[in-house]
């Protein structure tokens, strides 16, 4: 059972849990150049463990801290446990500026559902989801949505096949595991089911991802956006050279 109070903190008092928290942004700078404390509103804080933990409000904290206002108002959440504190950060941040990646974290915290069936299957193909912070790394997936929406077309299987099929092609090369390979990928396996995966990872593995994507970026005259456009070019790589059994562009 939880209560909450509205209190007036000292902000020397609050720290940050890096497990769901994200990390600082230029945000905060942003907030400091038209500074106007009336306009910061209350934070939202959690204590427990004899600390005060920033649920919402991390980078108006830092703003205070530049500017050196030593007080804030705050919403104190007390008996929450680290599960609850993770998912209210995220329903706290259902419409803000909060990366994808970022609620991705938080929501393996509190163990929501998908995220952990996601996380799971990226490992099972010897790769780690990585917060929004991180550059593009091998073996590093940030394309959150690109596996949320992979995942939801069939709960997990599309997602798992993508996946896999894409480290057997690139083995965890990282121009490999941007949104616009992902997807689209993603989308192929979902719209021709019957396609002859080890002919595909022949024929795929002699492009570079990355040309892969710009190829499909490139078409300008076809219906549908980039990603339908990139699985054309996917298509195309595939047809060629067979006289049977081509897949007619569904996109």
């Amino acid at each position: 059972m939880f209560k909450k109070e509205l209190i007036t903190m000292e902000v020397s008092e609050l720290t940050v849990n890096p497990m769901y928290q994200r990390l600082l942004t230029k945000s905060y700078k942003d907030i400091t150049k038209d500074f106007n404390e009336k306009k910061l509103g209350e934070i939202t804080l959690s204590y427990r463990n004899s600390k005060f933990y920033i649920i919402d409000g991390h980078n108006r904290t830092e703003a205070c801290n530049t500017m050196g206002i030593k007080k804030i108002d705050s919403v104190v959440y007390f008996g929450l446990t680290l599960e609850e504190e993770a998912e209210l950060f995220v329903a706290l941040n259902t419409n803000t500026t909060v990366k994808r990646n970022d609620k991705f974290k938080a929501k393996l915290v509190y163990k929501e559902p998908q995220s952990v069936a996601i996380n799971a299957i990226a490992n099972k193909h010897n790769f780690k989801i990585s917060s929004g912070i991180h550059k593009s790394r091998d073996n590093t997936i940030r394309a959150v949505e690109a596996l949320e929406f992979a995942y939801k077309l069939d709960e997990g299987a599309t997602l798992d096949l993508t996946l896999k099929t894409i480290y057997e092609i690139w083995n965890g090369q990282k121009e490999s595991l941007q949104q616009r390979i992902i997807k689209p990928m993603a989308m192929i396996f979902n719209k021709y089911p019957e396609i002859d995966i080890e002919d595909l990872k022949a024929k795929l593995i002699k492009y570079e991802p990355a040309v892969i994507s710009r190829k499909g970026t490139a078409i300008t005259s076809l219906h549908g956006g980039a990603y339908h456009n990139v699985c054309r070019v996917i298509l195309k790589i595939y047809n060629s050279k067979k006289s049977t059994n081509k897949l007619e562009d569904k996109f």
